[in-house]
């Protein structure tokens, strides 16, 4: 992690860290629909299903600890917060085969830096019900990052 990511995550707020939490739920699922929808396998298209559902439910349950903690807190993410989160484009222009392997690439990055994400700010938060999810929605990114390396390589999808 570089060392800028580091001290602007340690430095993070609570309320914007749950906020940063929903905004990337809800990138993650918007990008595992438009892959659902442009799979060929069904097996495929089923698992982008699942985790646009599982994705949409962590960001509810984000947004019950922002609410429950901060009511009426508003924040807006700058580009560089919301990269922490992002590791490829939020809209993905799927056509052929090739933009379909991007688009896997991407995702695959995108968990695995929600995840350091996540951790990172599991150790620094004192909430313990906002440690706690953050701990575990860490193990979950973990989780689908594995999900997706191995339906990359059912599709014979190549991830550096």
């Amino acid at each position: 992690m570089s060392k800028p990511r580091e001290e602007m995550l340690a430095a993070m707020e609570p309320a914007k860290a749950l906020t940063l939490g929903c905004y990337g739920e809800d990138m993650a699922a918007y990008c595992y629909l438009q892959l659902a929808e442009k799979a060929e396998r069904e097996q495929d298209r089923r698992e982008f299903r699942e985790m646009v559902a599982e994705e949409q439910e962590h960001r509810d349950r984000l947004r019950t600890l922002l609410d429950k903690h901060y009511p009426g807190s508003d924040f807006v993410l700058s580009p560089e917060e919301k990269r922490v989160v992002e590791g490829g484009p939020r809209s993905l222009n799927i056509t052929d085969r090739r933009s379909f392997e991007e688009a896997v690439r991407g995702v695959v990055a995108s968990e695995a830096m929600t995840a350091r994400f996540y951790r990172q700010m599991g150790r620094h938060i004192d909430l313990p019900d906002v440690k706690a999810i953050f701990r575990e929605l860490a193990d979950e990114g973990v989780t689908h990052h594995k999900r997706l390396l191995q339906l990359a390589a059912e599709n014979n999808i190549d991830i550096p």
